[in-house]
């Protein structure tokens, strides 16, 4: 099924009379994430990751806690809801966008975290709120302590855990409603792991190869889900390499959402503990350089979470409406609108990597809330674009 939706998103895309939008930024022909869970992460591991991903000109983004210890886990808070020296640290980045993932906010029992409640995921969110950082993306987290996570109808279920009570009204950790309230969109859960599958579709529904799961909560909420791959190996960060490498050889095409924990490191009995970037193998260096070769070479686009997940759903939904008068073509970007009974609000940024094969001498309009620009155009391999170009988002670390 997957192949034969490949090839008409290719087709789709590649004649400007259609006015169809490429399926990718030219000239890429995938995107990848690397989704990185940060219990046992500390502050200092964790610059070294990003400096890692840095000096490979590779964009990603990381996981974050509200809640936790600092020695184990960086984390935003204190108990207080004061940041913490390591949250005044990550404010910055948290802007960038290159901390995009609310990992369940703390982990109870792998971390060490805290046992919370409503009230203090309802401040913690109220605090960012007020820094003016919106997450957009959710990941379930760790043991039967960590009640707070997301379940569903399908909790309880053989195989399932049957702890997870965030979707459960009347229960102390229940938060989808503050959630969903303060910009979580996607949600990745305890049930949406998938092992062999090494790229995704655009697409919403239960085929294991689909990147979007629809689901209505115990509390009555549509969300949208969606799919990580281990790409056939353990999630530990000493195997990224290899996870990298089954990634690279698997054909063009979709999007993938690498699942990892780079920032652990296990004990001779296997149990997890902070680790150094000193810890990981060269495997995983090499991986990254071969990923990096293979975006400079314009096949993997590589970026957060965030943004790739976005694109994914601009890319799906297709909220816009495509007019041309003769070599004048117009754009009617949607700001609002809904996908398997999910709000969305998008703005230029959300649109970026938009793009139309054009003929030389056509010119693109686009509009977005009656606000109209020109569309940029360049030139690629003799081929004519026009849209939103997509831009890296470059960042420094210091220190």
């Amino acid at each position: 099924m997957f192949n034969f939706y490949r090839k008409l998103m290719k087709l789709g895309g590649s004649a400007p009379r259609q006015l169809a939008p490429l399926s990718f930024p030219p000239p890429y022909q995938r995107m990848v994430a690397i989704n990185s869970d940060v219990e046992f992460t500390t502050w200092t591991t964790q610059i070294d990751l990003l400096r890692c991903f840095t000096e490979r000109r590779l964009e990603t983004s990381f996981s974050y806690w509200f809640f936790g210890h600092s020695d184990i886990t960086w984390h935003l808070f204190h108990p207080d809801m004061t940041l913490t020296e390591d949250g005044s640290a990550a404010l910055p980045l948290l802007h960038e966008g290159v901390f995009d993932t609310v990992h369940s906010f703390t982990g109870v029992r792998n971390g060490p975290g805290y046992y919370l409640d409503r009230d203090m995921i309802h401040r913690g969110y109220k605090q960012l709120a007020g820094l003016g950082i919106v997450p957009r993306v959710y990941s379930n987290h760790g043991t039967e302590d960590d009640i707070q996570n997301i379940g569903g109808t399908w909790t309880g279920e053989p195989g399932m855990p049957w702890y997870m009570k965030g979707d459960l009204p009347g229960s102390r950790c229940y938060h989808l409603d503050l959630s969903l309230r303060h910009g979580i969109r996607f949600f990745w859960l305890d049930v949406d792991v998938i092992a062999d599958v090494l790229t995704f579709a655009p697409a919403d529904g239960p085929d294991t190869e689909n990147l979007f799961v629809s689901q209505i909560c115990r509390d009555g909420s549509p969300i949208l889900r969606f799919r990580r791959t281990n790409a056939n190996v353990r999630p530990d960060g000493e195997m990224l390499g290899a996870a990298l490498d089954n990634v690279l050889q698997a054909e063009d095409g979709g999007y993938t959402i690498i699942y990892t924990h780079l920032g652990v490191k296990r004990d001779a009995e296997q149990r997890p503990l902070p680790g150094k970037i000193s810890d990981l193998p060269q495997e995983v260096f090499d991986g990254l350089d071969r990923l990096a070769a293979d975006q400079d070479a314009g096949r993997t686009l590589v970026t957060t979470t965030a943004r790739l997940l976005t694109y994914s759903l601009m890319s799906t939904a297709r909220p816009w409406v495509i007019k041309r008068r003769r070599r004048r073509i117009e754009v009617y970007f949607r700001e609002k609108f809904v996908f398997s009974g999910v709000s969305f609000c998008f703005d230029w940024e959300d649109f970026a990597g938009f793009c139309l094969p054009v003929g030389p001498r056509d010119r693109v309009w686009l509009c977005l809330s009656s606000a109209w620009r020109t569309a940029e155009h360049w030139c690629l391999d003799g081929q004519n674009y026009a849209g939103l170009r997509w831009v890296a988002r470059g960042v420094t670390i210091g220190g």
